[in-house]
């Protein structure tokens, strides 16, 4: 009687339609829609920093819908979907297309087959955890989920990818020419790499879960505040130290999952 009760509540609230706070979320998530496709857009007439700039964008949003969707209880299958479909499109397809615009056409075939391989392994990547969150495990599994990601997540994937083409930006700015040249080849070997790290089983940690003390948190906030500064003041130092920074930090997260596999 209870399950028909709330049934009848569910479907008389859908025909009184939805409040549009609980739309919110995935607005957001169709912002960071726009702003792959635009990238698209760019990329192809080769405005190159455009392009990249628009993809970092949606790596940001893209943890910014997940929250507020939490946050405003409007947490949903359709939510989850689209986020999901976003997500390809923003660091899989776009990613993948601007760079071989940018270079990899230059081996023609090959180019464009490393190209369609990092598509789909974003796409697998994407698959596995989508399965993953309907997948209840035991205790360990469940602690794990909370801590590390199973292989490099899809914005670090996407934006990560994208390191090559930033540090000609770099170059370009700060010193009028380039000191070397990355060829194709470099290249398509460097988006295979990632593009294998997404599909692996390589434990990365999961910053959503880490915790701040207390008494940290107003010196956390302050280097917060200088990193977004710094995004906004040198946009193409602050993003390669960030990029390289988080592939630094892939040894210490199987090192640490370990630790936390022999605690547990």
């Amino acid at each position: 009687m209870s399950k028909n009760k709330d049934f009848k509540e569910s479907i008389d609230s859908v025909r009184g339609g939805f409040p549009l706070i609980r739309l919110l979320p995935n607005i957001v998530t169709i912002m960071g829609l726009c702003l792959g496709l635009f990238a698209l857009k760019y990329a192809m007439v080769e405005q190159w920093q455009t392009a990249v700039m628009l993809i970092i964008i949606a790596a940001f949003v893209d943890g910014i819908d997940g929250r507020l969707a939490r946050m405003l209880n409007a947490s949903s299958d359709f939510g989850a979907q689209l986020d999901s479909f976003t997500d390809f499109v923003n660091f899989g397809v776009a990613p993948a297309l601007t760079l071989y615009l940018w270079k990899g056409h230059e081996i023609k075939g090959f180019g464009w087959a490393v190209s369609l391989f990092f598509i789909i392994s974003m796409a697998l990547r994407l698959s596995r955890f989508n399965v993953g969150l309907n997948d209840d495990g035991d205790e360990f599994d469940i602690k794990v989920r909370d801590k590390f990601f199973q292989g490099i997540p899809a914005p670090c994937g996407g934006a990560i990818s994208l390191l090559p083409m930033i540090f000609t930006f770099l170059f370009e700015d700060k010193l009028g020419y380039q000191p070397f040249e990355i060829t194709a080849i470099t290249l398509v070997l460097y988006m295979i790499l990632i593009a294998v790290f997404m599909v692996s089983s390589i434990p990365t940690i999961s910053v959503k879960k880490i915790k701040i003390p207390k008494e940290y948190a107003s010196l956390f906030m302050a280097g917060a505040a200088l990193f977004i500064i710094s995004l906004i003041v040198e946009p193409w130092i602050t993003l390669p130290l960030l990029g390289i920074s988080y592939l630094l930090t892939l040894p210490l997260s199987i090192l640490q999952y370990y630790r936390f596999k022999q605690q547990s």
